[in-house]
C-alpha cells in the first residue's frame, strides 16, 4: 500500500527537483568510482612492487568503502539521509586531496581508504534518498544512475590518452584528474545544500509536518505551485532505537538479506580485481591504444545500463536481469583468457563492458527495492560492506594469480566466481509486481 507521500510524489511526478537530485547522485556515484578508476593508471607507474601490493591498493581502498557504507548507512535510517549525505561528501574530498599531494606508496592507500570510505557512505545514502524523493515510475533512473560510473571513467582514460599524445610531463595523468574531480566535489558539496529530506522516509517516521514542508519545496519547484499536500492517513511512527543489523537477519528480512549478501561478495569479488588490472589484461601494442579502447567501452557500457533499464520492467524483471548479466560476465571473464590481439579484446571488452553495466544497473534496483524505507540505508550499507570484503579479496586474489600463473587462469578463476554470483541471483525474490504495487 502506497504511503501518503508516495501518493503525492506520484501525483507531483517526475520534474526539476529529481533532475536536480538525479544530478547530484550522479556526481557521487560517478567522482566516487571515477576516483577508485585511478588506481589502474597509478598501477601504470609502479613498476618497482609487485602486482599483489598493487592488488593492495584496491583493497584499502574497499576497506573504507566497508566502513563508510555500514557506519554512513546505519546512522542515516536513524537520523535522516540527507543530513549524512551532506557530511559524507567532506571525506572523499579529503581523499582526493592526499592522492593528489602524493608520492609514496603508503600516502595512495591513505589516499585510497578515504576515498572508499566516502564514496561507500555516498552510494548507501543516495539510493535510499533517491528511492524515498521520486514517483515509484521512476524507479528505473536506479539504473540509469550508475551510467555517471561510464561517462566518469570515460572521461579519465580520454584524459589519460590525450596526456599520452602529447607527452605531458609536468603532471601525471591520474593526478590531474583528481585535481579535476576536486574541483567538482567543491561544487556539489555546496550543491548538496538545497537537497530535501526523502518524503517517504519523513512519513514512515511519523514528521508529518517536515514531509509537508518538503512536498511542497517539491512542488514549488516543480512549477506546481498551488500543491496542497492533504496527508489524511495515519502514518506508522518508527521505534525511537532505530533500526538494528539483527533486524535484517530476522523474518521477515532474513531470506532477503541470506540472498544478498553472498551475491554483493561474489559479485565484487569477481570484478573488482578485473578492473583494476584492466590495463594489465587488455592485450595491445601501445598504451595509447590501450587507454583509447577502455574509453571507447566505457561509452559503449552506457547500453548496458539502457538494456537494463528496459529490461527490469520485462518479464525478465530485476531478478533475471541480474542472473543474465552475471552469466554473461563469467563467458566474457573466460574469454579473456584466449583473447589474442586487437580485435579479439576489443570483442570481449564489447560484451564484458555491457554485461558488467547491465549488472550494476540491475542488481542496484533490486537490492534497493527489497527493503522497507526503515533500514534501507543500513541494508543497503551492510550490503556494500559485504561487497567489499569480496573487493579487498579479489584485487590481491586476482594479483596473486596473474603473478604466480599468469592471466589465462587469473581469468578462468574469474569466471567461475561470476557463476556463482548468477546462482545465487537466480534465487532471489522478484521485486518489480512489488514496485508496481508501491
Amino acid at each position: 500500500m502506497k504511503s501518503a507521500a508516495e501518493k503525492c510524489l506520484e501525483e507531483i511526478g517526475w520534474g526539476k527537483y529529481q533532475n536536480f537530485l538525479f544530478i547530484c547522485g550522479c556526481e557521487a556515484i560517478g567522482i566516487g568510482v571515477g576516483a577508485s578508476m585511478l588506481i589502474p593508471l597509478i598501477i601504470v607507474e609502479l613498476t618497482d612492487i609487485s602486482n599483489a601490493s598493487k592488488g593492495l591498493l584496491a583493497t584499502v581502498m574497499n576497506l573504507g568503502m566497508l566502513i563508510g557504507s555500514w557506519y554512513f548507512g546505519k546512522k542515516a535510517d536513524q537520523g535522516g539521509r540527507i543530513s549524512y549525505f551532506r557530511q559524507s561528501s567532506y571525506i572523499l574530498l579529503l581523499g582526493l586531496t592526499i592522492l593528489f599531494l602524493s608520492n609514496t606508496y603508503l600516502a595512495f592507500l591513505a589516499a585510497l581508504f578515504f576515498i572508499g570510505c566516502g564514496f561507500g557512505s555516498d552510494n548507501a545514502l543516495i539510493n535510499s534518498l533517491l528511492i524515498e524523493s521520486i514517483p515509484a515510475s521512476g524507479r528505473k533512473s536506479l539504473a540509469w544512475l550508475l551510467g555517471s560510473i561510464n561517462v566518469s571513467n570515460c572521461a579519465i582514460f580520454v584524459i589519460a590518452a590525450v596526456v599520452e599524445v602529447f607527452k605531458v610531463t609536468f603532471i601525471s595523468d591520474w593526478r590531474l584528474v583528481a585535481g579535476i574531480f576536486i574541483i567538482i566535489r567543491v561544487i556539489f558539496i555546496y550543491l548538496r545544500n538545497f537537497l530535501e529530506e526523502g518524503p517517504v522516509f519523513l512519513c514512515k517516521q511519523g514528521k508529518n509536518e517536515e514531509m509537508k514542508k518538503v512536498l511542497k519545496k517539491i512542488a514549488d519547484m516543480n512549477g506546481m505551485k498551488d500543491f496542497d499536500p492533504e496527508l489524511l492517513e495515519i502514518v506508522e511512527k518508527l521505534p525511537a532505537s532505530g533500526p538494528a543489523i539483527s533486524d535484517l537477519f530476522k523474518v521477515p528480512l532474513s531470506s532477503i538479506t541470506f540472498k544478498l549478501i553472498p551475491l554483493f561478495f561474489f559479485t565484487f569479488l569477481g570484478f573488482q580485481g578485473i578492473i583494476m588490472f584492466l590495463p594489465k589484461i587488455i592485450v595491445t601494442e601501445t598504451k595509447l591504444q590501450k587507454f583509447t579502447l577502455i574509453a571507447f567501452l566505457q561509452i559503449i557500457g552506457l547500453l548496458g545500463r539502457f538494456l537494463a533499464a528496459k529490461l527490469i520492467d520485462t518479464n525478465l524483471g530485476r531478478k533475471y536481469t541480474t542472473v543474465l548479466s552475471q552469466f554473461l560476465l563469467a563467458a566474457t571473464a573466460f574469454g579473456f583468457a584466449f583473447a589474442n590481439g586487437f580485435m579479439q579484446n576489443l570483442i570481449v571488452n564489447f560484451v564484458f563492458s555491457i554485461s558488467l553495466s547491465m549488472m550494476m544497473a540491475a542488481q542496484n534496483v533490486i537490492s534497493a527495492e527489497s527493503y522497507p524505507p526503515f533500514n534501507r540505508s543500513l541494508s543497503i550499507g551492510v550490503l556494500m560492506s559485504v561487497g567489499s570484503v569480496g573487493g579487498m579479496l579479489s584485487s590481491v586474489i586476482l594479483g596473486a594469480f596473474i603473478d604466480n600463473f599468469g592471466v589465462s587462469i587469473a581469468m578462468i578463476y574469474s569466471s567461475s566466481v561470476f557463476v556463482l554470483a548468477g546462482m545465487v541471483a537466480s534465487r532471489l525474490k522478484e521485486t518489480r509486481e512489488v514496485h508496481k504495487q508501491s
